[in-house]
């Protein structure tokens, strides 16, 4: 919970970054909803769900989970958004919660992403019945792949290469058997098809999917400074270590909102903008 309230602070000071005071009062609503429960690699993971609603008639669904690695692997069996949970608890599809409901849940097994997504648009859908959705397809995800390793990878190209065939399996939401026929040239192509190159984190895009690639170097430096302005003599070794491991996923799943929400504002621009258009060609002609 104190991560999802996290995310809802850097998303409203995103907002408050690159849109108009009265646009975010009156023309958007952001819902945080009731997350879902689910072990990965035997680890509880802390999916994090919100919907924001716009005037133009627009509504975003992300579903926001982080998986850890101790070792990338090599290559995935099936495509990235069909990598399935065994088990899923949800909150059962209720149009209002009374506390007693928080302590039910429906059992799914088998759950990929899409399944989640479409779980979700019913939680919506249930919750507001004035809401239905017209494209609900879902084929496409924003990935953030993050080396978070001190001094394992000083160079975050090097970590890039190394995991080459990790990346284009989520750039192109491929099977291992897809990446495995592809020339190291064309692998190549495909992770160099980025939207933004830095030193340390660069951010891939294309039809099928995009990857924000982040290198603990990009945030080193604000992680150090909350560590030195925080730790006291009694600190041990280890519990510094910890939460420095914490502050780097923190940080990383910050710069993940701040890039996903700028691209959104784009889009919905772009919604607005058809919207505008249409009105004007109506009044043309009447």
């Amino acid at each position: 919970m104190d991560q999802a309230l996290n995310l809802d602070n850097v998303f409203e000071r995103v907002n408050r970054e690159f849109i108009a005071k009265d646009y975010i009062l009156n023309n958007h609503r952001r819902f945080t909803l009731p997350p879902f429960l689910a072990k990965f690699n035997d680890k509880y993971i802390e999916p994090i769900i919100i919907a924001n609603v716009y005037e133009v008639g627009m509504l975003t669904l992300q579903v926001i989970f982080p998986i850890e690695y101790s070792k990338i692997p090599k290559e995935l069996p099936v495509k990235p958004l069909d990598i399935s949970f065994e088990s899923i608890d949800y909150y059962k599809l209720l149009k209002s919660f009374k506390t007693k409901d928080f302590y039910e849940k429906d059992t799914l097994r088998n759950q990929a992403v899409p399944e989640i997504i479409q779980r979700y648009i019913l939680h919506l859908e249930k919750t507001c019945q004035s809401v239905k959705f017209t494209n609900n397809n879902f084929s496409r995800a924003t990935w953030m792949l993050c080396d978070l390793k001190e001094n394992q990878y000083v160079n975050h190209e090097e970590f890039i290469k190394e995991n080459k065939n990790y990346y284009v399996a989520h750039v192109k939401n491929a099977p291992r058997e897809y990446v495995k026929a592809l020339s190291e040239e064309r692998k190549d192509e495909i992770i160099n098809q980025y939207e933004v190159n830095r030193k340390n984190s660069r951010f891939i895009l294309s039809k099928t999917g995009s990857v924000l690639s982040l290198g603990y170097m990009d945030i080193k430096e604000a992680v150090d400074n909350i560590i030195d302005d925080a730790k006291v003599d009694t600190d041990t070794d280890e519990e510094v270590k910890e939460v420095k491991a914490n502050l780097y996923k923190e940080l990383s799943l910050e710069s993940l909102i701040h890039m996903y929400r700028f691209y959104e504002l784009g889009v919905i621009k772009y919604f607005y903008y058809r919207a505008i258009k249409e009105l004007y060609f109506f009044m043309l002609r009447d």
